[in-house]
C-alpha cells in the first residue's frame, strides 16, 4: 500500500460520497463535516476530496446538500495566493478548475437552483482575477466557459447556455484590459457565427441573446460623458466592429450580401424591442451605429448596398457625441 495515501481520509471520502449516492443526507452532512475541518487546517488531500465530494454531489442531483456545501465550503477552499510583485499581503482566490467542473457538473444535471451561487463564486474569482491582473487566466477560463455554452446550445439547452453567456458578459464588463475584452468578444462572436451557419442567424441571435444585450451595454457605455473620450471611443468600436465582423462574416458563409443579414439584424432587434420605447430606441441606435461603422470601414462592399438600407437609419437617432466617437474610430 502507498504510504503517502491516507486511510483514514480515504474512508472518510468513501463514506461521504456513499451517503450521498444513497440519499442519506444527514449522514452526508455530518462525514462531510470532518472533512471541511481537516481541510480547514490545512490539509491540502482533504481541501482536494471536497472537490470529489462536491461533485459527487451534483451528478447525484443532490441539490439540498450540494446548496448547503458550496456555501460551508467557500472560506475554506480559497486558497492563499502571495502577491508579490505588489507588495500586498496574501489574497484569497477560488481555484478556476474546481470551478470548470462544478459548473459541467450543474449545466450537465440541469441543476438551475444551484446556478445563482455558482454565478456568485465565478463572480468573486474572476473579480479576484481582475484585481491581480491575471488576464491569460481570465482569457482561459473565458474560453472554456464559451465552449461549454456552445455544448449546451447544441443541446437545445438555450437555459444553460445563456446562464453561462452571463458569466463571460459579466466578466467582459468589468475588465480593466482592453485587449483582453476584444480577445473575448472576438471568441464570442466567433461561437455566435459558427452556430448561425449551423442553424440560421435569427436563432444564434435567440440562443445568444446575451451578446446583444453586452453590445448594447457597450454602447451606452460610450455614451458616458463621465468617461474619457478615449475610453468611450475604444467601447463603441469593440461593440460596433463585432457587429460588423459577424455581418460580414456570416454573409460571406452563406452567400448572402451584408445588407440581407442587417435585414435580418434589424428583424430581431425590433422584435426583441416590443412595446417597450426606450429599449427599441437603444437597439435601433446599436443598429444604425452599426451601419455608419461598415459603411466608413468597408466602403467598397457598403456603396453598392447601402441605399437599401436607409430606411433603418430614419429617423436618426445618432446624436453628435455619437457622432464625434464615430470620426474617431473610422
Amino acid at each position: 500500500m502507498d504510504k503517502n495515501v491516507d486511510t483514514a481520509l480515504t474512508e472518510l471520502v468513501v463514506k461521504t460520497c456513499t451517503a450521498v449516492r444513497q440519499g442519506l443526507a444527514e449522514e452526508a452532512q455530518a462525514s462531510f463535516a470532518q472533512l471541511l475541518a481537516l481541510a480547514a487546517e490545512g490539509n491540502e488531500a482533504g481541501l482536494l476530496q471536497v472537490e470529489t465530494c462536491l461533485l459527487t454531489a451534483a451528478r447525484a442531483k443532490q441539490i439540498g446538500l450540494l446548496q448547503d456545501w458550496l456555501q460551508a465550503v467557500e472560506p475554506l477552499v480559497w486558497v492563499k495566493q502571495q502577491n508579490a510583485a505588489e507588495g500586498k499581503d496574501n489574497v484569497s482566490v477560488l481555484p478556476g478548475e474546481l470551478l470548470l467542473k462544478l459548473t459541467f457538473a450543474i449545466s450537465d444535471k440541469r441543476l438551475a437552483k444551484l446556478e445563482p451561487t455558482l454565478q456568485a463564486l465565478w463572480h468573486s474569482w474572476l473579480g479576484q482575477l481582475n484585481n491581480t491582473a491575471s488576464f491569460v487566466e481570465q482569457q482561459r477560463l473565458c474560453g472554456e466557459l464559451l465552449n461549454l455554452a456552445a455544448r449546451m446550445a447544441r443541446r437545445s439547452w438555450h437555459s444553460e447556455a445563456r446562464f453561462l453567456l452571463r458569466i463571460v458578459a459579466w466578466a467582459l464588463l468589468h475588465q480593466r484590459d482592453l485587449k483582453l475584452s476584444q480577445k473575448i468578444m472576438a471568441q464570442l462572436a466567433l461561437h455566435f457565427t459558427v452556430y448561425a451557419r449551423w442553424e440560421s442567424f435569427s436563432k444564434a441571435c435567440e440562443v445568444y441573446h446575451e451578446l446583444v444585450l453586452l453590445l448594447v451595454l457597450l454602447v451606452r457605455r460610450a455614451g458616458r460623458a463621465s468617461l474619457d473620450q478615449a475610453k468611450r471611443a475604444a467601447y463603441l468600436q469593440l461593440a460596433l466592429r463585432t457587429v460588423r465582423d459577424i455581418v460580414t462574416n456570416i454573409a460571406r458563409s452563406t452567400m448572402q450580401e451584408d445588407m440581407d443579414i442587417f435585414r435580418q439584424w434589424y428583424q430581431y432587434l425590433w422584435q426583441l424591442a416590443g412595446e417597450d420605447g426606450k429599449r427599441k430606441q437603444s437597439l435601433l441606435l446599436l443598429l444604425q451605429l452599426s451601419i455608419r461603422y461598415w459603411q466608413n470601414t468597408l466602403p467598397k462592399s457598403s456603396k453598392k448596398q447601402l441605399r437599401f438600407l436607409e430606411d433603418l437609419l430614419q429617423p436618426l437617432l445618432i446624436s453628435k457625441e455619437y457622432e464625434e466617437l464615430l470620426n474617431v474610430i473610422i
